[in-house]
């Protein structure tokens, strides 16, 4: 009776091992393919201030627009993006520390010299997909969900966009680039979770 609960409970340890081990190479790629991400200098996790050491103030200035403070754009490199609100800035009771500097968490390129996973503007649409597809992104289809029509991999979100406008709030959400429509712009995002709780 003895050898048989021993080998079970070595069987579920070395179970358990083997699941971590899993675990924290899908965490470590998962980084790996973040860090890798950079456009004009600019990688996720950055901090405002070295943004803007780099391009100066590319805060958006447009007015009555909420949360605008948290939007930078450069058109010069034809590139936008967002900082995150709360993202290594929420201390233990809940309030944001504002003085961490916010991180990038998302941007938007229409440069056809960036690549992201692959895909670059000015590919078609059937080429940029394929390439996601072959890399394990998956659509998102729920139009009830924040990221429709985004391909998506863990907590990685990419969004083509048959327009080359660098501000999200302008372009059509509901419709996606067919055939050989042309690739104008690639918006890629990150989903930061924190004990199931999502980082704006």
């Amino acid at each position: 009776m003895k050898p048989r609960i021993f080998s079970a409970i070595s069987i579920l340890a070395l179970f358990i091992i083997v699941l971590l081990a899993l675990l924290f190479t899908n965490a470590r790629n998962e980084n790996k393919l973040i860090n890798s991400i950079e456009i004009n200098q600019i990688k996720f996790y950055m901090q405002k201030n070295k943004v803007e050491e780099l391009y100066g103030d590319g805060t958006d200035k447009t007015p009555m627009c909420f949360g605008c403070e948290l939007n930078f754009v450069y058109p010069e490199l034809k590139l936008s993006g967002r900082y995150s609100d709360t993202l290594d800035r929420v201390d233990s009771k809940g309030f944001i520390n504002d003085r961490k500097s916010p991180k990038v968490k998302q941007t938007t390129t229409a440069d056809d010299k960036v690549s992201i996973e692959g895909t670059k503007v000015g590919d078609s649409f059937n080429k940029a997909i394929r390439t996601l597809e072959a890399r394990g992104y998956e659509l998102q289809m729920n139009p009830n969900e924040h990221y429709f029509n985004f391909y998506f991999k863990d907590n990685l979100y990419i969004r083509l966009w048959a327009d080359e406008k660098l501000n999200l709030l302008e372009k059509d959400r509901t419709t996606i680039g067919q055939n050989e429509d042309l690739v104008k712009s690639i918006t890629v995002e990150i989903r930061v979770k924190k004990d199931e709780e999502i980082l704006y």
